[in-house]
């Protein structure tokens, strides 16, 4: 009976410590370490295409165990991650601020970045989900999400036959398997998230100026 007693006990103190490793992993980190991975995941962009999932894994990888205390991340953790803070992950470039997955496309790193880590590296290893690839960024002056950034660069942009095929396969796999959308498909819930998500960075990173814009 007593042994029983203590079984159940570690069980139910096994339960108690996921459910807090779980509740820490979803809170948000600070900014400035957001900021920080972002910064790191764009850096790899400038790197042997071979060795960007690999250097893109690391940073993640580095995150979960800076911020999150997970000694050994799994494949779900790092999608857990890049889904919840996907909109935050944003590039500095010299046409302005872009989330990362548009900049991969922006720059032609599509099969490093998205083929190779995001889907190869990440969701093609086993069931533990999808990547959200329904992050918005400002293009052009326009909110676009992945998938509507995607359809911009085929139109708009002189492909070889071979590029082109490239990316309508790549478009084909985003929408029939990875649910990607329009921003017009987004609910308004999606659409909010990135509204103060824009004002909370402007809010930080550019006090004065919000201040000025807000008076």
């Amino acid at each position: 009976m007593q042994h029983h007693v203590h079984t159940l006990l570690f069980k139910l103190i096994l339960v108690m410590l996921t459910l807090l490793v779980t509740q820490n992993a979803q809170a948000n980190a600070p900014f400035s370490t957001v900021t920080k991975l972002a910064n790191s995941l764009c850096s790899t962009f400038t790197s042997d295409p071979k060795e960007v999932k690999v250097l893109m894994n690391r940073q993640v990888e580095s995150f979960i165990k800076q911020y999150e205390g997970i000694t050994a991340p799994t494949r779900a953790d790092k999608i857990r991650v890049l889904n919840h803070y996907k909109n935050h992950l944003i590039c500095q470039t010299r046409e302005g601020e872009i989330n990362y997955i548009h900049q991969a496309l922006n720059t032609g790193k599509q099969v490093s970045v998205i083929n190779g880590f995001l889907i190869g590296e990440l969701i093609g290893q086993g069931d533990q989900g999808l990547i959200d690839f329904n992050a918005i960024s400002i293009m052009n002056g326009k909110r676009m999400t992945v998938l509507d950034y995607l359809n911009y660069r085929m139109e708009n942009s002189d492909w070889s036959e071979a590029s082109l095929q490239e990316l309508k396969s790549l478009k084909k796999m985003l929408t029939k398997y990875l649910h990607a959308k329009p921003l017009s498909a987004l609910s308004d819930e999606e659409k909010a998230a990135y509204e103060t998500m824009l004002i909370h960075r402007a809010k930080t990173l550019y006090p004065h100026d919000y201040t000025r814009s807000t008076n």
